[in-house]
């Protein structure tokens, strides 16, 4: 499966729901509560799970509460990544934006039982994105801060040696954000060598992107390059083969729009959808292989939508 498990996603109306695996049978689910408790609630299949439906808490008792305090109505999602901490343990992250002094909080907890049960303060705002290396000893999480004119995106970034950090306070240089678009973030090249960021702007809607190789730690990412559209949901960004990404959102008609990358060059928008059927909230999507990707969005009404797409052919 290639993408960012454990990214944040935004949804609407209700839960936001988002998983995080260390491997078959673990499997953790955070979810936010659709009310005002500002609550982020967890169901979870431990590693030594005896069926694939020995889910904790079992039957009726719902979900797990994890904590309270997210700003629901100003950042509607939640940043979840999986980490080796130490050679002998796994480490489940969750990133979320506080209610009260907008500030971003992060809790954890480990396989052998430690855990940090109070949220610590990372100490900017909104956060956006985690992902990680496939030897995890990089891990970055990506959000949106205060800049000028206005929003920014910031990027911290944790290593062995220096737990995290704050690398960039004004990702690609000073931008005007859309305070609801969480910014997309996808790792790929192959060998996760190159970092690109994807983000709206709020004086026109149009997608924007920056990007970097992954291995410059202090190196300058390229200036806020502009890919037009009118975008209004947060983006997806899946890689589904080296050199070849594919980035799905709602367009100002309310329907599916993809924005295609491949050979080095950007692909005009299309619509995928139907003409005349609308979504709502963001779109996500997934890539198995390099041939095929599979979008998943809510509809008008409420149901579940499936977009297949296979390889250069059209959308079925």
């Amino acid at each position: 499966m290639t993408g960012e498990p454990g990214s944040a996603t935004s949804v609407a109306p209700g839960f936001v729901p988002t998983a995080i695996s260390q491997g078959y049978p673990h499997l953790e689910v955070f979810a936010v509560s659709n009310n005002k408790s500002y609550s982020v609630h967890r169901k979870y299949r431990n590693s030594n799970a005896s069926s694939e439906a020995d889910f904790l808490p079992r039957g009726c008792l719902g979900m797990e509460l994890v904590g309270g305090g997210i700003d629901r109505d100003r950042t509607p999602s939640i940043a979840v990544s999986w980490r080796n901490h130490a050679p002998e343990e796994n480490r489940t992250e969750l990133h979320m934006s506080g209610v009260f002094n907008y500030k971003v909080y992060r809790k954890y907890h480990d396989q052998g039982g430690g855990a940090n049960d109070a949220w610590q303060p990372n100490g900017t705002d909104n956060p956006t994105q985690v992902r990680y290396s496939p030897e995890h000893s990089l891990m970055g999480t990506f959000y949106l801060c205060r800049g000028q004119p206005g929003l920014c995106v910031c990027y911290w970034q944790w290593t062995p040696e220096n737990d995290w950090s704050l690398v960039s306070s004004s990702l690609a240089g000073q931008s005007d954000l859309q305070s609801w678009a969480t910014p997309a973030v996808v790792a790929w090249a192959g060998d996760d060598s190159r970092l690109d960021v994807f983000a709206i702007s709020r004086v026109n809607n149009h997608l924007l992107h920056t990007w970097r190789d992954a291995d410059n730690t202090v190196g300058t990412w390229v200036p806020w390059e502009d890919l037009k559209g009118f975008v209004t949901t947060p983006p997806v960004a899946v890689s589904r083969a080296a050199g070849v990404l594919d980035l799905f959102a709602r367009g100002g008609d309310g329907g599916l729009w993809r924005l295609g990358f491949q050979d080095g060059k950007w692909a005009g928008w299309e619509r995928v959808s139907r003409e005349g059927v609308q979504i709502q909230g963001q779109p996500e999507a997934i890539s198995t292989n390099a041939d095929t990707i599979d979008v998943f969005a809510w509809g008008t009404k409420g149901e579940l939508l499936h977009k297949k797409f296979n390889n250069n052919a059209d959308p079925k």
